[in-house]
C-alpha cells in the first residue's frame, strides 16, 4: 500500500512540473522561429526574375492587382521566383503561422537594348620619327589613336606578335628587347565599343651601333663643344657631357646605355674607393663642393643588345670607363669669373651696357674689384658694373675671409666698352657668277658656295664681331667665323642656315639662305679653251655620270675688259649640244666680237647648273683671248 502511494505521488509531481515549464519551452520554440523574408524590397525589369528567400518554408501569395504585375513561380516553400509582368508595383506575402513578411516588387520597363560600336581600327604615330612603318628606334615612344576617336579601349602591345608585358597603355617607348623586332597594337572595345583592332606593323626596331663614348667640357657659355682628356685638372662648377662619336637605332645615348658618375679617393691601403653618386645617372654632371680633393669618373654599361666600342673596360668591370675627371690631387675648388652682358659672354660692349661678374662656384663667399684700363675703380666692388665710359674693363674676383670651401683669386678677361656695336647683320653667298637672281641669292644657295655674314654699324662695316652659326636652327659646333662654307658634307637641299653677329653687347640674327641643290661628285670641273672665234668645253656632264632622268644646263658666260684690265661687259650662250665625252663648242657671235676694241680681252669660263636630282654648278678655269681690231671692228682671237 505505501508503495502504491509513493508511486502515484512520483506521477503527480512530474505532471504538475510538465504543467509548470510547458510556457516557457514552447515560448522558446516560437522565438527559434521567427520569420525573416530576403531581400525587404526589390526592383526589377519587365521580363527579368529574382528569388526571395524565407528562412523557413513560408506560403507565398499575392494580390489579383500585385499578380498581374509579377508573376510567382510556388505557393509553399522556402523561396519563390518572382518574375516581372509589366510596370507597377506589387506586394508579395510570405506567411507561416501567424506571422508575415511583406516585399514590395517595384518593375520598371525593359531596357533599351544598347548597340554597340565597333572599334574599326588602330593607327600608330610616333613623337620622334616621322613614319614608324619606314623607321623605328629604340627609345621611340609609340603612340596609339583608334577609330572611332571617342571609343573606350584596352591595349596590349606586342613585339612580332608576343605580348610585351606591362605595355597597356595607348603609349609604348621602345626598348632594346625589341631590337629586330615589329611592334603591332591591339585595341580591344569596352564599355559600349565592342571588337579588337590591329595595327600596321613598324618596321623592325634598328639595331644599335654605339662606335665610341667621349666626354665633353662645357664653355663659358654653356656649349659642350671643348674636348677633355681623361685625368685633366677641374674645378667646382665645371660641367661635362658624354656624347656618342656615332649613335645609330636609338634616339639619344641614355637609350642605348646606363650612365653612372662615380666619386674616387683613396682609402689608407692606397687602394681606390669608387662611391656612385647619388642621382647622377644622366649624361651631364656637373661638379660641386663635395668631389673636392677627389677624381670623378664616368662609366657606362651596355644594355641588352648594344655593345659600345672604342672604350677601355677593365677585366672585373661591368662597365665602360668613358674618362677621369681631376688630376692626382683630385678636383679643386678655385673661383673663376668671366664678365657677362644679358646672360651672353661679350668681348665688346655698347657705352651705358651693364657689365655682370659670373662666378664660378656660385656659391662661393667673394669680393668684386672693377678696373677700366688696369686702373681700379674706386666703389667698384660689386657683381655689377655699368660703364659709361670707353675704354677696357675687368673684375678681379677674390675669396672672401669667411670662405672656408674655396680658394683662390682670379681676374677676368676684358671687355672693349664703346667700340663697335651691331646694328644690323645679313648674310650673303659667294655665289657671284649669276648662277641665282638676285631675289634668289638672299633666300637660296647651291652646296660648294661660301656663305659670309656681315655686321653693320653706322657709316660701316664690323669685321670682328662674334660670330655663330647655325643650321636648321641647331648651333653648329665650333663654327664661329663671320664665313662657313656649305659643302656636300655637311649640307643637304633644304637645310636651311643664318648666323647670329655679336658686337657691343649686341646680338642681331641674319637673314636665312636654304640650301637649293648639292653638289654631285659627279660634275667635275670644266675646262675651256680657244681658237679664233670658237671655244672648246670639256669635262661637262654626260648621260653617262649623270642621274637618269634629271637635265642640266651649260652656259659660257664671255666677260670683256679694257685695255687697262677693267671689266666693260658680260655676255652669256647657252650650250645646247654635249657630246657623249663631255665636250662641246661654242662659237662666240659678232655681237660680243664687235663689242672689242684695239687692246681689248675676253676672259671666257662655263657655269654648270642642273635640275631634279642631278644638281651642281661648277665654274671653269678662265682663259684670257686678245683682240685683234681692224677698223674699229675685231677680225680674229688669239687665246692665251
Amino acid at each position: 500500500m505505501v508503495k502504491s502511494s509513493k508511486k502515484a505521488l512520483a506521477v503527480l509531481l512530474a505532471v504538475a512540473c510538465l504543467i509548470t515549464f510547458m510556457p516557457a519551452m514552447a515560448s522558446q520554440s516560437f522565438a527559434a522561429k521567427k520569420l525573416t523574408v530576403k531581400p525587404a524590397k526589390k526592383t526589377i525589369y519587365v521580363k527579368k526574375s529574382f528569388t526571395l528567400k524565407a528562412n523557413q518554408k513560408v506560403k507565398w501569395s499575392a494580390s489579383k492587382s500585385s499578380l498581374k504585375v509579377v508573376k510567382l513561380t510556388s505557393k509553399k516553400a522556402k523561396s519563390v521566383k518572382v518574375t516581372g509582368k509589366k510596370a507597377g508595383k506589387a506586394v508579395v506575402t510570405a506567411k507561416v503561422g501567424k506571422q508575415t513578411k511583406k516585399v514590395t516588387i517595384t518593375v520598371k520597363k525593359a531596357k533599351a537594348a544598347v548597340k554597340k560600336t565597333a572599334v574599326t581600327a588602330v593607327a600608330l604615330s610616333a613623337d620622334n620619327t616621322k613614319d614608324p612603318a619606314k623607321e623605328v628606334k629604340v627609345g621611340t615612344k609609340l603612340r596609339a589613336e583608334v577609330t572611332p576617336e571617342n571609343a573606350t579601349v584596352t591595349y596590349q602591345w606586342k613585339a612580332d606578335g608576343t605580348a610585351i608585358a606591362g605595355a597597356t597603355k595607348s603609349t609604348f617607348t621602345v626598348t632594346t628587347a625589341e631590337i629586330g623586332k615589329a611592334i603591332t597594337v591591339e585595341a580591344t572595345g569596352t564599355g559600349n565599343f565592342e571588337k579588337t583592332a590591329v595595327s600596321a606593323a613598324t618596321a623592325k626596331v634598328a639595331a644599335v651601333k654605339v662606335t665610341s663614348v667621349a666626354m665633353k667640357k662645357a664653355n663659358d657659355e654653356g656649349k659642350y663643344v671643348d674636348t677633355f682628356s681623361t685625368g685633366s685638372a677641374a674645378n667646382v662648377g665645371d660641367s661635362f657631357q658624354l656624347q656618342a662619336g656615332t649613335l645609330e637605332g636609338v634616339n639619344s645615348l641614355s637609350d642605348a646605355v646606363d650612365i653612372q658618375w662615380y666619386r674616387n679617393s683613396k682609402s689608407v691601403n692606397k687602394s681606390d674607393v669608387e662611391t656612385p653618386i647619388a642621382g647622377a645617372t644622366t649624361d651631364t654632371y656637373t661638379l660641386t663642393k663635395d668631389d673636392i680633393g677627389y677624381t670623378v669618373t664616368a662609366k657606362v654599361t651596355p644594355k641588352a643588345g648594344v655593345t659600345v666600342a672604342g672604350n677601355t673596360k677593365g677585366a672585373n668591370e661591368t662597365a665602360y670607363l668613358i674618362a677621369t675627371i681631376g688630376s692626382s690631387t683630385g678636383i679643386t675648388g678655385t673661383v673663376k669669373a668671366v664678365v657677362k652682358v644679358d646672360g651672353k659672354k661679350v668681348t665688346n660692349a655698347a657705352l651705358g651696357a651693364t657689365l655682370t661678374a659670373e662666378v664660378t662656384p656660385a656659391d662661393a663667399a667673394v669680393t668684386y674689384q672693377w678696373y677700366k684700363d688696369g686702373v681700379k675703380l674706386d666703389g667698384a666692388t660689386s657683381a655689377t658694373y655699368t660703364a659709361k665710359d670707353k675704354g677696357s674693363y675687368t673684375v678681379k674676383v677674390s675669396v672672401a675671409t669667411t670662405e672656408k670651401t674655396y680658394s683662390g683669386t682670379v681676374t677676368s678677361d676684358a671687355v672693349k666698352v664703346g667700340g663697335d656695336v651691331v646694328g644690323a647683320a645679313t648674310l650673303k653667298t659667294s655665289d657671284s657668277d649669276n648662277l641665282l637672281t638676285d631675289a634668289e641669292k638672299s633666300q637660296y644657295t647651291y652646296a660648294g658656295q661660301t656663305l659670309t655674314a656681315k655686321a653693320q654699324k653706322m657709316g660701316g662695316e664690323i669685321n670682328d664681331a662674334q660670330c655663330k652659326w647655325y643650321k636648321n636652327g641647331i648651333e653648329i659646333k665650333n663654327a664661329t667665323a663671320l664665313t662657313y662654307s656649305v659643302s656636300g658634307d655637311n649640307a643637304a637641299a633644304g637645310d636651311a642656315f643664318y648666323a647670329e653677329v655679336s658686337s657691343g653687347g649686341i646680338t642681331v640674327k641674319t637673314n636665312t639662305i636654304t640650301v637649293k641643290a648639292v653638289l654631285s661628285s659627279a660634275l667635275t670641273t670644266p675646262a675651256v679653251a680657244g681658237n679664233d672665234k670658237k671655244l672648246s668645253v670639256t669635262g661637262l656632264p654626260t648621260p653617262a655620270n649623270a642621274v637618269l632622268g634629271t637635265a642640266y644646263t651649260a652656259t659660257v658666260k664671255a666677260d670683256i675688259y679694257d685695255d687697262h684690265d677693267n671689266f666693260v661687259s658680260s655676255t652669256s650662250m647657252d650650250i645646247t649640244s654635249v657630246d657623249k665625252d663631255g665636250a662641246a663648242t661654242v662659237e662666240l657671235g659678232n655681237g660680243i666680237v664687235n663689242q672689242l676694241k684695239n687692246g681689248y680681252k675676253i676672259k671666257a669660263r662655263v657655269v654648270v647648273k642642273g635640275a631634279g636630282n642631278y644638281i651642281g654648278s661648277a665654274q671653269s678655269t678662265v682663259v684670257t683671248g686678245t683682240a685683234a681690231v681692224s677698223e674699229g671692228v675685231a677680225t680674229s682671237l688669239t687665246w692665251q
